[in-house]
C-alpha cells in the first residue's frame, strides 16, 4: 500500500487514507482498529461514477477531506482532474 492523502473525522474516530498502489480509499476505525474500504475499485479510470462508491474507478488520490456533520468525504483524483464526493451514510 501507499497512502498519499489522509483525513481524519474526530467525531467518527475515523482516519481515512488513500492506498495509491491499490487504488482504493479506506477508513481505520481508531477505537476498533478495523479496516474499510470506502470507494475504488481497484481500477484506474474514470467510470462508476454516481453510484456506489466501491464500484468507481479512481486514479492518484492526492488530497482528501471529510466533513463531520454531514458525513462527507471528497477525494482529489489528480489523474482524473476531478473532486470526487462520497456520501459517508449511503456510500453514494
Amino acid at each position: 500500500s501507499a497512502p498519499s492523502a489522509l483525513a481524519f473525522s474526530q467525531t467518527q474516530r475515523l482516519l481515512y487514507y488513500s492506498d495509491s498502489n491499490n487504488l482504493i480509499v479506506r477508513s481505520l476505525n481508531l477505537s476498533s482498529n478495523i479496516v474499510k474500504n470506502v470507494a475504488g475499485n481497484r481500477a484506474s479510470g474514470i467510470s462508476g461514477i454516481g453510484g456506489n462508491a466501491l464500484n468507481a474507478n479512481i486514479n492518484f488520490i492526492y488530497g482528501m477531506a471529510v466533513s463531520d456533520s454531514r458525513r462527507q468525504l471528497f477525494l482529489a483524483d489528480s489523474v482524473g482532474n476531478r473532486v470526487l464526493f462520497v456520501d459517508l451514510n449511503t456510500n453514494n
